[in-house]
């Protein structure tokens, strides 16, 4: 979540299970009492959309982007709760909320804060969906604040689209880069068109820090070459895990690598970044 200190609007980008506890441990002075300017959801994942109704049903939110992008996967129980998530998202139009495709078409401000879906293009939406595959079009959110840049990128772990924002040079040089997908390596879904590494991406960003958002229970993220990969990271770059599993945890690593729910507070060009 995003706030503008002066005016209290905010964005949120994604909510997991648990809803209202999970952002209030993500924004601990409160929820918006004029609720959400914008609510984003990157993808159809439940550890991304299945808490969004019960935030949004609490504070509301002026608008809301999101996707249909997979069909049912044949899993009762699966296919039952995200029905479920998405009628009960759905029903926010009746309370005045927006609902509108995300796609790189959108943006917007509240207060200071400025906002730039860079990903996904409609058509990339459509064959995550043939494909089913969700991944493959989460939203990828460029946040701007005063002087510094915050990049949030869900799950979007697809080679091939980081190597079209790369080339457009919309990810360079950006402060706080949320890596994609809790720490995964990137996917190549398309041999035939070009493709990158999280190496490449990480090398542009050029940031101040890196996050990963992952559990403390989670078996497969990060990837243990991505947690070497940060580790390579200039020794200024502060890294940060909001769960790590010890397990998954390399011997002999250079660096801290903090643990926790992070703040980030930004004003001109200072940025400083906290663990709750």
């Amino acid at each position: 979540m995003i706030r503008d200190h002066d005016s209290g609007r905010a964005v949120i980008v994604d909510c997991p299970i648990g809803g209202v506890d999970v952002a209030l441990g993500a924004m601990p002075e409160g929820l918006p009492p004029a609720g959400f300017d914008a609510a984003i959801i990157t993808h159809s994942h439940a550890d991304h959309l299945q808490g969004m109704f019960s935030v949004l049903s609490e504070v509301g939110s002026a608008a809301l982007y999101l996707n249909p992008d997979r069909p049912l996967s044949g899993d009762a129980n699966a296919d039952k709760k995200m029905q479920a998530a998405y009628r009960a998202i759905g029903g926010l139009a009746d309370h005045g909320t927006v609902i509108s495709p995300l796609d790189d078409t959108q943006s917007g401000a509240v207060g200071s804060v400025h906002w730039q879906v860079l990903a996904p293009a409609w058509s990339r939406v459509l064959k995550a969906y043939a494909d089913a595959r969700p991944n493959s079009a989460s939203g990828v959110v460029r946040f701007d604040i005063d002087a510094c840049s915050v990049l949030v990128t869900g799950d979007a772990d697809d080679a091939c689209l980081w190597a079209q924002l790369l080339e457009g040079g919309r990810v360079s040089n950006v402060d706080v880069l949320r890596l994609p997908h809790h720490g995964a390596p990137l996917r190549v879904t398309d041999r035939k068109l070009p493709s990158v590494d999280l190496a490449a991406v990480i090398a542009a960003a050029n940031s101040a820090a890196y996050i990963v958002s992952c559990g403390a229970n989670d078996r497969h993220h990060p990837a243990r070459a991505t947690v070497l990969l940060l580790d390579s990271t200039p020794d200024a770059a502060r890294l940060f895990y909001t769960g790590f599993n010890a397990a998954l945890r390399p011997a002999g690593l250079r660096k801290a690598h903090e643990v926790g729910s992070v703040a980030c507070t930004i004003s001109g060009d200072a940025l400083e970044l906290r663990l709750l």
